[in-house]
């Protein structure tokens, strides 16, 4: 199952609210930010780490490549050529997606920020129902 697909399921469950589960959801809620932030960090990390490697392997890539010329070439040539290599791109693929997922959990997190909010209004409504 795709990433994103199951932390949509997940935050399906993490923010599904009720007259019944609010006061557990607002009991619960520092923790489930802590959660989704914690995954937001983790993925960004790994990002780092990929454009890292990704920097490493493009080096290796360039110098190995200008080692093998004929003829001498210029450092953007062997780079686009260093770009085009199988790994650099199965990289800058994984690059992408982590990319794609941090977008996502930075949408998650303002959700999660402003959810205090929303449970603090949905008791004023409901006190106001009760009166």
């Amino acid at each position: 199952m795709d990433l994103i697909e199951q932390y949509r399921e997940e935050l399906e469950n993490d923010a599904k609210i009720d007259r019944f589960n609010l006061t557990d959801i607002q009991m619960k809620l520092p923790g489930i930010k802590h959660k989704w932030v914690a995954r937001l960090i983790n993925h960004k990390k790994e990002l780092n780490k990929l454009k890292d490697t990704l920097k490493q392997v493009k080096e290796k890539l360039v110098e190995d490549l200008q080692k093998e010329a004929k003829v001498i070439l210029t450092t953007p040539t062997l780079e686009r050529k260093a770009d085009a290599h199988e790994v650099c791109q199965k990289l800058q693929a994984e690059i992408r997606n982590q990319e794609l997922i941090i977008l996502y959990l930075e949408k998650v997190e303002n959700i999660f920020r402003t959810m205090s909010y929303d449970l603090s209004n949905v008791v004023q409504l409901i006190k106001l129902e009760e009166t």
